[in-house]
């Protein structure tokens, strides 16, 4: 007796292959909690193992049925949603923050560079003497208006 479990569900195969049992889930949600659900259908069954290649190529071959495509359509959906819900948390939400930060930080450094170099051409004395990015960006703005 073979024991097979995919995202439909918990199966039994006897040695020709042929279903035995089934212990199918309601939802992708019930999905990640499958070791309870082989722990029952376990109990019922005595000499279960698991199948090996050549095993699982055949049981396969069961699944081929255009009877099981709606519910692996539906239910790999459901698990990918719930994979994708459960990936953004106020983890992930500070971990981007900060990149994001970091990202902003780099692209203003760059711009003040080249405005110093291009300024530097235009009044190079000015340009060397403000040290500080931002004084020297808003000197320029404030020189610009008057």
């Amino acid at each position: 007796m073979y024991l097979f479990s995919n995202i439909l569900g918990i199966f039994v195969f006897d040695e020709s292959f042929n279903l035995s049992d089934e212990l199918l889930f309601k939802s992708a949600d019930e999905y990640p909690n499958k070791k309870n659900m082989i722990e029952k259908i376990s109990s019922k069954h005595k000499n279960l193992e698991e199948p090996d290649e050549k095993a699982v190529q055949k049981i396969l071959l069961h699944f081929n049925n255009p009877k099981y495509f709606n519910d692996f359509y539906n239910k790999n959906l459901g698990l990918a949603k719930l994979d994708v819900k459960n990936s953004v948390n106020q983890d992930n939400l500070i971990i981007q923050s900060i990149k994001s930060v970091g990202e902003i930080d780099k692209a203003i450094n760059l711009l003040v560079k080249r405005l110093r170099e291009w300024y530097d051409l235009y009044n190079p004395e000015f340009s060397r003497s403000v040290e500080n990015h931002e004084s020297f960006v808003e000197e320029i703005i404030n020189y610009e208006k008057t």
